[in-house]
């Protein structure tokens, strides 16, 4: 059995909730995509969305500082995700038939970074950046 084979069938003996096993990409290319990437991040986007949203009306700084901080956890957490998602594609890419779920998973990494760098740029050279 070939080191990749070996890594493929290692992946089932890690808990899907350790981050050092979806950083190092030893999680299943599914398990890091959907359950990291897309519910994970949804629920991050989602829940400091929410509580932004309801501290609109606070007319303090602090609450700016917040955006920033929360900004910056997201972009760490979505830099994590996005690392483990390429680690684990990698590790289908060698399999004929898996070989376009880990082309697909590399491309919406790419394209995920660019729309990062995007709102980011967007919001401190566009005058969206929090006053």
């Amino acid at each position: 059995m070939n080191d990749k084979a070996m890594n493929m069938n290692d992946q089932h003996s890690y808990s899907v909730f350790n981050p050092q096993a979806m950083w190092d990409g030893k999680l299943s290319l599914a398990k890091t995509f959907w359950l990291w990437g897309f519910v994970g991040g949804f629920s991050q986007l989602l829940l400091c969305s929410y509580v932004l949203l309801g501290l609109t009306d606070v007319p303090d700084d602090w609450v700016s500082w917040m955006f920033l901080a929360w900004l910056v956890q997201i972009c760490i957490y979505f830099l994590a995700v996005y690392a483990g998602i390429w680690r684990s594609a990698g590790n289908v890419m060698d399999h004929p038939d898996h070989r376009i779920y880990g082309l697909a998973a590399r491309i919406i990494v790419i394209l995920g970074l660019f729309l990062m760098v995007a709102v980011i740029v967007g919001l401190f050279f566009a005058g969206g950046a929090p006053h």
